[in-house]
Order: structure tokens, then sequence, then C-alpha cells
């Protein structure tokens, strides 16, 4: 095995490689961090599996930007049956999801998609 790291240009890129007789292969997605005030801290790219991984706590300062993708969590919902896509959902004082109820509800915590074919009932159903 070979780590291939490289430091010129204001960045730090990495690669875990393995010599086959064929030449070298990649056995880790190189990472490359840039310090240059215009690019990512951290770049990884996959062909396959995941681009990044990371085995801990993970702390964001700025924004988090998903490109043509959307965030969901997982919340518990007092009332399933009166949930329903473009349904407003609020956060009550235990910290579950019920339908908002009033107009400029500051509790506001999203709205239900309906996601195609996957519903909050589909999604209920499978677990």
């Amino acid at each position: 095995m070979l780590l291939v790291y490289d430091l010129s240009g204001g960045t730090f890129d990495t690669a875990l490689m393995q010599k086959t007789n064929d030449g070298f292969k990649y056995l880790a997605t190189p990472v490359a961090g840039y310090n240059d005030s215009t690019g990512p801290g951290v770049y990884g790219k996959s062909t396959s599996g995941a681009a990044g991984y990371f085995d801990g706590n993970v702390v964001v300062t700025g924004d988090i930007t998903l490109t043509n993708a959307d965030f969901a969590e997982d919340f518990e919902i007092t009332c399933l049956e009166e949930v329903e896509p473009g349904t407003v959902m609020v956060l009550n004082q235990e910290g579950v999801l019920e339908p908002s109820r009033q107009a400029y509800d500051k509790r506001v915590a999203g709205v239900i998609s309906g996601a195609g074919f996957y519903t909050i009932e589909s999604i209920y159903r499978r677990q």
C-alpha cells in the first residue's frame, strides 16, 4: 500500500493506493483539502459508495446546502390520520409533530411532502 499526499499550491491532497501488475489502483477515494479561501475545505468524490464518512460528531458553523435534494428528519406525529401532503406541521411542547391549527404559527417545523409513492402512511406501515 502507498499513501500519497501533495502539499503544493495551497492544497492538501491524499490518496491510498496499491501497486498492481497493471500499475496502481485506488483503495480509498482521494480527499482534497483546499485553503485558498475560494474552494471547499474538503472535497470527496466517489463513483461507488459514499464520498464521505465521518465517525463522530460533525460541527457546521455555516449553512448546509443540499444541491437538488431535500433533507428530512424522523419525528413522532400525534395524529397520523389528519396528515396529508401539504399539511403545515408544528412541534408541540413534547417535541412531537402535529398539524398547525393557527395562522402565523411560530412553531412551524415544515410541510408534509407527497414524495411520489412515499407517503407518511407507507413509511409507518414498513416500520
